[in-house]
């Protein structure tokens, strides 16, 4: 976190030296522990997340073969009727048939209990609106000042950073120092 803060917020674009100084170690490890806080946070969210697809991809299946059932049992058991007397081909078949369609009657994925629990969970935690106001506070907290939120300021450069680390993309300073500018609008209570 050291090295972060050394680049992206005590030394401008151009090379020379802030206005901001390296926060107490206690702080650090203060920031350095939110940050690991979000970006596991996010890994859980990214899981959650292909967890979600491939649940809603089988039970898609499921659903899919639950429609075409009928359609497959008429045609073999269209085939076992119309098939020689001493044929086994076309029962066994239809025999299989038969106990795929029984199971799939019984057959949905159960919904995973921490939905039952939570109610709709949300899909967007990596979505920096949930993290980027705390980060902001723990900032100014570490650097024992408000910041600004210039677009290429050390806060925004800094933040850009430390949310591409949680987020595992890039982001552009500019676009932090928007997003923090609309919650600190939001949040402010005179508009």
């Amino acid at each position: 976190m050291r090295a972060v803060i050394r680049t992206h917020a005590l030394t401008g674009p151009k090379g020379r030296p802030t206005r901001l100084r390296m926060p107490s170690d206690e702080a650090l490890a203060a920031l350095t522990a939110t940050v690991n806080h979000w970006a596991a946070k996010a890994r859980e969210a990214k899981a959650e997340a292909e967890w979600s697809n491939i649940y809603s991809e089988a039970n898609a299946a499921a659903d899919k073969l639950h429609r075409l059932m009928p359609a497959i049992m008429a045609r073999l058991e269209t085939e076992a009727r119309a098939a020689p007397p001493g044929t086994t081909f076309a029962v066994v078949n239809l025999d299989r048939a038969q106990a795929l369609a029984a199971a799939l009657r019984h057959f949905a994925l159960p919904v995973p209990a921490i939905w039952r629990s939570a109610g709709a969970r949300d899909r967007d935690m990596p979505a920096w609106r949930h993290f980027m106001g705390a980060l902001l506070l723990d900032l100014e907290q570490a650097f024992g000042w408000r910041l600004a939120l210039h677009d290429t300021g050390p806060a925004a450069r800094l933040l850009a950073e430390i949310v591409s680390h949680i987020i595992g993309e890039g982001v552009a300073a500019a676009t932090v120092a928007e997003m923090l500018r609309a919650i600190k609008k939001d949040a402010d209570p005179a508009g």
